[in-house]
């Protein structure tokens, strides 16, 4: 997929809003991921829903992926932006940005990038910034999947959220990275 804009109207229950990969290797250079909403709880992978699968993102955007207007319904919505389950993703000089809720709050059990059995994530020379999910990096399912994340050269600056889940079966590195300004809204 290059030099793509993706983009699909609020739906309800959604796996893999913008793309969805299963049982596949797929390679984006210069892609759009944008505006892809739910207007349900538990909707996941709102930008991209990887199963099975070998991810590589280069120079791409993630922008407004989350939940969108659920009129008072559903005030706790979970959805996660990036999701993966027993896969492996790479990220390199991609950008993610105003993803999470639509009105830049924080909202129930949303995560940006969650991972599900024996995942791996790895991100190089990207941007996360102002999203507003309640954590960056957590475990999806039973919460007992073996996961874990590198990521370097990374900016992560302007987020309303913490940067790591409450799960202890995650394991990751940060090397070189820069945060800012992040904020838990407790």
């Amino acid at each position: 997929i290059d030099n793509t804009i993706v983009s699909v109207k609020p739906s309800i229950f959604c796996y893999g809003g913008g793309i969805y990969a299963e049982g596949c290797t797929v390679t984006m250079e210069k892609v759009e991921i944008k505006n892809n909403q739910t207007l349900d709880s538990w909707s996941i992978g709102m930008g991209i829903y990887v199963e099975e699968s070998k991810v590589t993102v280069d120079q791409c955007i993630f922008d407004g992926n989350g939940v969108g207007d659920t009129g008072g319904e559903n005030p706790y919505p979970g959805f996660s932006t990036i999701y993966a389950n027993d896969s492996t993703v790479t990220f390199t000089k991609t950008t993610f940005i105003n993803n999470g809720s639509n009105d830049g709050t924080s909202l129930g059990d949303s995560v940006l990038f969650e991972f599900d059995t024996d995942s791996y994530l790895e991100m190089d020379e990207c941007v996360i910034q102002n999203n507003a999910p309640v954590f960056l990096f957590d475990v999806g399912g039973t919460g007992r999947a073996t996961c874990s994340f590198y990521v370097k050269n990374s900016t992560i600056t302007d987020n309303l959220s913490a940067v790591i889940g409450e799960e202890i079966y995650i394991s990751g590195c940060f090397e070189n990275c820069t945060f800012n300004n992040n904020e838990y809204p407790n």
